[in-house]
């Protein structure tokens, strides 16, 4: 054998012997090390020859585990409420409990939701109600006022009326001194006037028992008829008074239409109807299209606002507005952040047992050379709120944060189905199933933490 061919032999140990020596020697270089401008990747040789740790299996966590946030401990991942009212009379913890957990609900407990048109039709809303139906008790939609611009399309309750009613509003200012109801509206009826309510195939809204009339009558003497179902009819005189009167109106036993005609004084204040069944929760929605809130602080008279206040109280008062805020043009929020809390001052005033949830506005996007993107108002706007929520006392909840953040209303108005409308502001009935079963699961957390003094 030649030496040439013996060499050839012992080739492939030697570059085995390279190849295992580079291994070791790069097991120990730094992962930072650059050689000839080629940084090294770290390689560990013996990783298969090292003994692993045998990992601990993890503890289940017990609601009472102190280690625990109450977020852990309750399995909640969603988007808390920061509650800045425990400074003060904790009306929120009062509110919470009132909420009877797997027990029959021992009493009413009811919720006002002032807001604008991101709750046009009940949405949000009728899917927020259904849940706390569910879980507290209670059938009924709440306080529906006359008439509506979005009673057409609305899905909890079938409304009908006579066409001649006049409406009269908070946001037109030579209207703003009426006597008003809280929800800032009224209906003046003509001679004649009518209003129908029909329930609907729906969980806790598909018959009707305790009907409520709210009227001021104006020093003037109305008379109702009342008809049940196409065929029960009776006449209600109501008295002539200053004062805001809650007339009951239906009948003893479970019903599914109501139609009411209006007869004598047209200078009545009509403002809606309430219809509720046994204990429970109800939830009122005071949704006005085209409010920033700031005019609710301009209600009068103040005896009506109290009376409003000791005939229907309210144990929880929501606060929902910033879209007639929030615009491209808008160059300062100064106006707002001065005007609005004197709104919150009020409404605390006057109901003065509620505890106050402010929402903020949730994202908002607009085109911008040829891309959407989160206004830039937005985020600067939620700041405002959740200062004015702090310095007010208030519990916040951030819906910005809850639809998911930056530029979060772009996916959902690309879902499928889409969650929200291609205005990129408004949510849909979709998005408001979403945003209200968050709501509610954000609800439910703080009565639970409340019942365990977590």
């Amino acid at each position: 054998m030649s030496a040439s061919n013996g060499m050839r032999i012992y080739r492939p140990f030697w570059l085995v012997l390279v190849v295992f020596v580079y291994c070791i020697t790069a097991s120990f270089l730094p992962s930072s090390f650059v050689l000839f401008g080629h940084q090294f990747k770290p390689v560990d040789f013996f990783s298969d020859f090292k003994k692993t740790k045998k990992k601990t299996p993890r503890k289940k966590v017990h609601l009472q585990h102190k280690g625990k946030t109450a977020a852990d401990s309750l399995h909640y991942t969603g988007i808390a409420f920061e509650n800045f009212n425990e400074t003060e009379t904790p009306l929120f913890q009062q509110f919470c409990d009132k909420l009877k957990l797997d027990k029959k609900p021992t009493q009413k407990v009811h919720i006002a939701w002032f807001g604008d048109s991101m709750v046009e039709g009940d949405i949000l809303l009728q899917d927020l109600r259904t849940k706390l139906q569910d879980q507290f008790g209670g059938d009924g939609i709440g306080f529906v006022p006359i008439t509506s611009v979005t009673g057409n399309f609305r899905q909890t309750i079938y409304t009908l009326n006579s066409g001649n009613w006049q409406t009269v509003s908070i946001l037109k200012q030579q209207e703003c001194k009426l006597p008003l109801g809280i929800g800032g509206e009224a209906f003046i009826p003509q001679d004649g006037s009518w209003v129908s309510f029909s329930a609907v195939n729906r969980p806790h809204l598909n018959f009707f028992t305790e009907v409520q009339l709210f009227v001021l009558t104006n020093n003037q003497p109305l008379t109702l008829t009342v008809l049940i179902d196409d065929k029960s009819e009776q006449t209600i005189a109501v008295a002539a008074s200053s004062s805001l009167q809650v007339i009951p109106i239906g009948s003893t036993t479970a019903f599914h239409k109501i139609k009411v005609t209006f007869t004598g004084s047209t200078t009545a204040y009509v403002y809606g109807l309430n219809f509720e069944n046994g204990n429970g929760v109800y939830l009122d929605n005071f949704g006005l299209r085209g409010s920033s809130g700031v005019a609710m602080g301009s209600l009068r008279p103040d005896s009506l606002l109290y009376q409003w206040a000791n005939k229907h109280p309210y144990d929880l008062l929501i606060l929902e507005y910033g879209l007639n805020v929030v615009t491209p043009e808008t160059k300062s929020f100064e106006w707002y952040e001065t005007s609005f809390p004197r709104a919150i001052q009020r409404m605390k005033q006057v109901y003065s047992k509620a505890a106050v949830l402010e929402l903020s506005i949730g994202d908002r996007s607009i085109r911008k050379d040829g891309v959407y993107a989160t206004l830039e108002q937005v985020l600067p706007f939620i700041e405002i709120q959740r200062n004015i929520a702090q310095k007010e006392h208030l519990v916040f909840w951030n819906m910005y944060e809850v639809m998911g953040g930056d530029s979060s209303m772009i996916h959902w108005v690309n879902q499928k189905p889409a969650l929200a409308n291609k205005d990129y502001t408004h949510i849909n009935s979709n998005g408001g199933a979403v945003m209200g079963e968050k709501l509610f699961d954000a609800l439910l957390f703080e009565v639970r933490k409340q019942k365990l003094h977590l």
